[in-house]
């Protein structure tokens, strides 16, 4: 039987991040870290608890101001690739809600590694004209991870992400974007 999904996250995958993340942090601990992310409840935890539970407890134990956290984790985040790094995008939507322009441009940064379309949408419930406005230019980014990050992320009901009633009353609002990308080559 194949192990659930939310499995991996286990000790050895936390324990080599944390690793990597006190290089570049010295006041980044992987211990105290470690201790925080596996609680007694983690066993019980959603693949989706876990992801947002790891990026809380990595809030807690960066050090310096939100910015400087970003910097931490933008030195390493090369070797941070793939769908185990979810935690990257949602650290911005729990941390970054007081500096858009910065948490803009993490989320496009990430996205590339792995995606944002989960982390965008505390950002669209906040202020959907504003985020509408960032997804029309992401649909014409050059990267095509970008640009599927303005139509995921702006996906009324979206599987295991926050539904997005704005969208769901009045869909044409997304039509602009979704025109840009009705032709768009990549298969993404």
């Amino acid at each position: 039987m194949a192990e659930p999904l939310k499995d991996m996250y286990d000790h050895e995958f936390l324990t080599s991040f944390a690793q990597r993340v006190s290089t570049v942090d010295a006041d980044f601990h992987p211990e105290p870290f470690l201790a925080d992310v596996f609680i007694a409840e983690w066993d019980d935890y959603s693949l989706l608890t876990r992801m947002r539970h790891i990026a809380r407890v990595l809030g807690e134990h960066l050090s310096g101001t939100f910015e400087q956290s970003c910097d931490t984790l933008a030195q390493i985040d090369e070797t941070c690739e793939g769908g185990r790094y979810l935690f990257f995008p949602e650290f911005i939507a729990i941390y970054g809600m007081d500096d858009w322009a910065l948490s803009m441009r993490m989320l496009e940064r990430w996205t590339k590694l792995s995606t944002a379309e989960f982390a965008v949408r505390p950002f669209i419930l906040k202020d959907p004209e504003y985020m509408l406005a960032q997804m029309y230019k992401w649909a014409q980014d050059r990267d095509e991870h970008v640009r599927r990050l303005a139509s995921e992320g702006t996906r009324p009901r979206l599987p295991w992400g926050k539904s997005l009633p704005m969208f769901i009353e009045d869909p044409s609002r997304t039509k602009r974007i979704l025109d840009v990308l009705k032709a768009d080559p990549s298969s993404m």
